[in-house]
């Protein structure tokens, strides 16, 4: 940024960064879609280096950073309206799945065991793997 200040893409790749947007492929579609790896409270459209990537970028790339924002916007307030009727977890147990092949690792193995742990002993804790379960297949 300190020596390309009016570079429009990375002020664009700043904001992605913030609200942890990855882009994969939509099954059902094969196209380039926004997913969200964390969430905010805070409204992409009123980011300032959003505005910056607005104001420096060419129309047709303006054009699409609003686009791809809105629907950025779209998914974030779907995961604030989810997340709000969730009961607060005492205990977030972070850890890899799978590994490249698609095997489950033993860091999982791991977590499920730490995991049975502390719901034993009452602590309500967030596991994807089961805290997810019922979700997956939603936005």
């Amino acid at each position: 940024m300190a020596d390309f200040s009016e570079e429009a893409e990375a002020y664009w790749g700043l904001v992605l960064c913030r609200y942890g947007i990855e882009y994969v492929d939509d099954p059902a579609t094969g196209k380039k879609v926004p997913t969200c790896h964390r969430s905010s409270f805070d409204s992409i459209l009123e980011n300032a280096d959003f505005d910056q990537a607005c104001e420096n970028a060419d129309p047709i790339a303006r054009r699409l950073y609003r686009d791809e924002a809105k629907t950025i916007e779209n998914i974030r307030k779907g995961i604030l309206e989810v997340s709000g009727k969730e009961e607060p977890y005492d205990i977030f147990i972070c850890y890899k799945e799978t590994d490249e092949s698609g095997s489950r690792t033993i860091d999982s193995v791991i977590a499920q065991d730490v995991y049975d742990a502390l719901t034993e002993k009452g602590y309500r804790a967030f596991f994807s793997r089961i805290s997810l379960e019922d979700k997956l297949g939603t936005e």
